[in-house]
């Protein structure tokens, strides 16, 4: 994943939240709070999301939690179609709600949400949101500027150790809430930086 400003402009606000203990309970106390705290109410949850898992095919198709469960392709022609039901690309494009993130993250964090999946929370309906979660055919997803000035940020899951959140007019302070609220729950140690990378590398 990448961005288009250089590391220098501070217009841009790039909150992390890490932990190292990979219990459950703890992971959904993130979700769970980032979803109250983080993610505005009313507000729109975009979101494309990888199958690792062929197994959960029906599973994941019949889900009410995915509002668009049909994998997208660009194949048109029937012998293609064919391909794709054989091999299926495994994207699949979500709109829902904060009230569902949750839901989401509990059911499938082990094969749709492993990698680096990004989320797209706006306040009004992007009309052109599968486009702007498609990546480039070589060189991945990108966070654009000129995206964040549409939305109120980018939300994605480092694997199962965190969270980031990108955006240009997020309140930091509400997800460190998050950090200190699970913290306190289950006697956490807690370490706050400004800057720098949360694994410690200058």
């Amino acid at each position: 994943m990448s961005v288009d400003w250089p590391k220098s402009d501070r217009s841009v606000v790039w909150t992390s939240l890490f932990y190292w203990l990979g219990a459950a309970d703890i992971w959904d106390s993130i979700v769970s709070g980032i979803s109250s705290r983080c993610i505005p109410q009313g507000s729109i949850v975009y979101a494309r999301l990888v199958r690792l898992d062929y197994a959960n095919e029906r599973t994941i198709r019949r889900d009410p939690l995915l509002t668009n469960p049909k994998p997208e392709s660009g194949w048109k022609n029937k012998v293609k179609s064919l391909m794709r039901y054989t091999f299926p690309t495994g994207n699949f494009f979500v709109q829902t709600s904060r009230e569902q993130i949750t839901g989401l993250y509990q059911r499938y964090c082990w094969d749709l949400l492993i990698g680096k999946q990004p989320f797209l929370v706006s306040k009004d309906p992007l009309p052109d949101w599968k486009g702007q979660l498609r990546g480039g055919r070589f060189s991945g997803w990108k966070i654009t500027k000129s995206l964040l000035d549409r939305i109120c940020f980018v939300l994605f899951n480092h694997y199962d150790h965190g969270f980031k959140i990108v955006g240009r007019s997020f309140n930091p302070d509400t997800l460190q809430a998050v950090a200190e609220e699970v913290s306190g729950k289950y006697d956490l140690p807690l370490q706050i930086q400004d800057t720098g990378n949360p694994f410690g590398d200058p």
